[in-house]
């Protein structure tokens, strides 16, 4: 019985190896350097630094791909399915954010931030005391 608790300890540590996620969060079109984007693999979390750099040591999860989920004030939300190899230590993953799109009731702020609205509410069905 200890010999197949044991193999069972092995095992389970083999497949839960760690394995680190790097890259550079950069703005779409610019190639800019994107700091403060907020990255999330699992449950493991980080945030890019001044050059928009990124590093996160996650499960391996027995070489099951895992979603890569970026996010930053100003942008579109950014998730991709990564597969890791088991075989690697790292994998280095750049990722490009679009900027969102602006609400033109408001042009300070992107269409899914307008706190005053909300999303995906239309204001065209109020009053409104227009004076010509």
């Amino acid at each position: 019985m200890k010999r197949l608790i044991g193999w069972v300890a092995l095992v389970f540590a083999a497949g839960c190896s760690q394995i680190d996620v790097k890259g550079i969060v950069r703005e779409e079109g610019t190639g800019e350097p994107l700091p403060g984007a907020a990255i999330r693999v699992g449950e493991h979390t980080t945030t890019t630094d001044l050059t928009g750099y990124y590093e996160l040591e996650v499960d391996e999860e027995d070489g099951e791909p895992q979603q890569v989920h970026v996010t930053k004030a100003g942008y579109e939300a950014f998730s991709e399915q990564v597969a890791f190899d088991e075989d690697a230590d790292e994998i280095f993953q750049d990722i490009e954010l679009q900027k969102a799109a602006v609400d033109p009731n408001n042009p300070a702020l992107p269409q899914n931030e307008n706190p005053q609205m909300g999303e995906d509410h239309d204001d065209d069905d109020h009053d409104h005391d227009d004076k010509d």
